[in-house]
């Protein structure tokens, strides 16, 4: 139904008066003046979808909120639990936290941290396998371990049985891994090959830091009484669980020594020169070449060291020569001796003593095994 109004004429005088009526047919023209046209007045028109000839793009209330499909194909969607579909090829500023793999992945090639035949399952956040592809993990580390009383570092060179020294601090470094930046954590503390039974010792859950001087409860006494090691533990674990560990070892050894003079020297005076502190004493290796400084000349010269190491010849060594000195030396003698600081009795030594002053001008000593 129309809304009609018509027109009267009195004089030089019109009047516009409702009127009512009906009209059946169309109208010509551009419709600009229409108004409170409904929707449903509009042929074609669907409120909930915008269309082209091949592509529409629609909304509703059902499992895709939101729709574009150009032709068969659905190039984009938004269900209605926020989530969206689609090839995603032109998307910029994604964060890799809200993205992960939509299907199984295999490598097939060792690559960063990444080793062929690793699987990632789907769903596998995609920043950590980035991570895994490009970076190798590197532990977290621990190193320089010192054994401390009351804040004092001990002496930890090779000494003799018996030299014992005492403990109640075990200091030592962290580093953090790459690329957490995360330091270990969960310490403990252990030794072994004492006189003392083994120690062990938790430090607790705590992340350590760069320096880590921490307690181990007590004063503890660590000695030998025959040549051998005595080690020093600290482990830890990353953030993996994996444990790390760094060590300190101290080594007891019988030493060896020397002695000269401008007299002969008998296997006897070489004894008492031990026993008595007189002769030069080394706490060294005695497995390989043990070296003498001889900085005069026409002295005898006595050596000694442990039956346990194998047997020794002497050398010299000077600028121009190097050669055998054992005319000079008379055979090779072993007795027992006696520590001269009382650290150990009744160890075997072998002892040589030179027939002759050795004239040779500051030479060097040496003996090489046999």
């Amino acid at each position: 139904m129309a809304e009609w109004k018509k027109v009267i004429v009195s004089g030089s005088r019109a009047e516009l008066q409702d009127a009512s009526g009906s009209f059946s047919g169309s109208f010509e023209g551009d419709g600009s003046g229409l108004t409170n046209v409904p929707a449903s007045g509009v042929i074609g028109l669907s409120l909930d979808q915008i269309a082209t000839t091949n592509v529409t793009a629609s909304v509703s209330e059902g499992a895709d909120s939101f729709k574009l499909v150009s032709g068969s194909e659905t190039p984009f969607k938004i269900g209605n639990d926020g989530v969206m579909t689609g090839t995603g090829s032109g998307l910029i500023n994604l964060k890799a936290t809200e993205t992960d793999l939509q299907q199984t992945l295999t490598a097939n090639q060792t690559v960063g941290g990444v080793t062929d035949g690793d699987s990632f399952a789907a769903g596998t956040d995609v920043e950590d396998l980035l991570r895994q592809i490009l970076i190798t993990y590197i532990q977290p580390s621990l190193s320089g371990l010192r054994m401390q009383l009351n804040g004092s570092n001990n002496d930890t060179t090779p000494r003799e049985p018996g030299n014992a020294f005492n403990i109640n601090t075990a200091s030592f470094s962290a580093a953090v891994d790459n690329p957490n930046g995360d330091f270990p954590f969960s310490s403990s503390f252990t030794s072994s090959g004492a006189l003392i039974s083994d120690v062990k010792v938790y430090f607790g859950d705590d992340v350590l830091g760069s320096s880590n001087p921490l307690g181990i409860g007590n004063t503890y006494e660590y000695d030998r009484s025959s040549p051998g090691n005595i080690t020093f533990r600290v482990n830890a674990k990353d953030n993996e669980a994996n444990t790390i560990t760094t060590t300190k070892t101290v080594t007891f050894l019988y030493p060896y020594f020397y002695y000269k003079s401008t007299s002969p020297i008998t296997t006897a005076g070489m004894i008492d020169a031990i026993e008595n502190g007189d002769a030069t004493k080394v706490v060294a290796s005695s497995t390989g070449t043990l070296s003498i400084p001889y900085n005069v000349s026409a002295e005898y010269l006595a050596v000694a060291y442990p039956s346990t190491s194998t047997t020794k010849t002497v050398y010299y060594v000077t600028a121009n020569d190097n050669g055998v000195i054992t005319a000079v030396f008379n055979a090779v003698d072993t007795q027992n001796v006696d520590s001269p600081d009382s650290y150990w009795s009744g160890v075997s030594y072998k002892i040589h003593t030179s027939k002759n002053a050795i004239t040779n001008s500051n030479p060097t000593i040496q003996l090489k095994n046999s």
